[in-house]
């Protein structure tokens, strides 16, 4: 059906033809023949716009051409009114629609209850891994590296500790509480931009 349509494409066949010859043949032939095939399709940037707006816009269009005199500029008006209008309602309807549409989407199933299940070793040997090492200890004096150096009797006690958070919700008070040191930087010393913070 649409092969006969490509005849002009046989011109590559041919000797002696440069390559603008070719090419513009060649986009030519496709293009007219997309054409006369599927038809020109007007794009649609907005998905609410629908077929009679997009011909009331060209309507308008037209009407440009025409608002010089005082009649013209009240059609033109009237155009643009019309077209604001019906761009209100159908983006309005659009959104209606996806809000209400399908509800196989808009039902997510609900987060499954984590809540129930214990930490597991995995988890606290990977935070272990993760520390930084060189930085300060807390309030209670345990600094990352002995955390690491501790080994499994360390992952076993923090895997105790933090099941025992988890159930029972209440932290250890050392881990609530923080000791911020103050560090002067260069500047005046009366303003409080110029200090940096260690947390202790």
């Amino acid at each position: 059906m649409i092969g006969g349509k490509f005849a002009a494409l046989t011109i590559l066949d041919a000797d002696g033809i440069d390559m603008d010859t070719l090419i513009n043949t060649f986009n030519t032939a496709v293009t007219n023949t997309a054409s006369e095939i599927l038809g020109k399709h007007r794009p649609v940037k907005k998905p609410w716009v629908t077929a009679d707006l997009l011909d009331l816009c060209d309507k308008r269009r037209e009407l440009t051409k025409k608002k010089k005199d005082a009649e013209g500029l009240r059609q033109y008006r009237a155009a643009n009114q019309e077209i604001k209008k019906g761009m209100k309602k159908e983006k309005m309807n659009w959104i209606e629609e996806q809000a209400t549409g399908d509800p196989e989407v808009l039902n997510v199933p609900p987060a499954t209850d984590n809540d129930n299940y214990p930490i597991l070793r995995e988890e606290v040997e990977a935070a272990v891994k993760s520390l930084k090492k060189g930085k300060s200890a807390g309030a209670d004096n345990v600094p990352a590296e002995m955390v690491q150096a501790g080994g499994e009797v360390m992952i076993s006690a923090l895997l105790t500790i933090c099941n025992k958070i988890w159930q029972t919700g209440e932290w250890p008070t050392p881990w609530t509480q923080s000791l911020i040191i103050t560090l002067p930087k260069k500047g005046n010393l009366q303003l409080c931009q110029n200090y940096r913070t260690d947390n202790d």
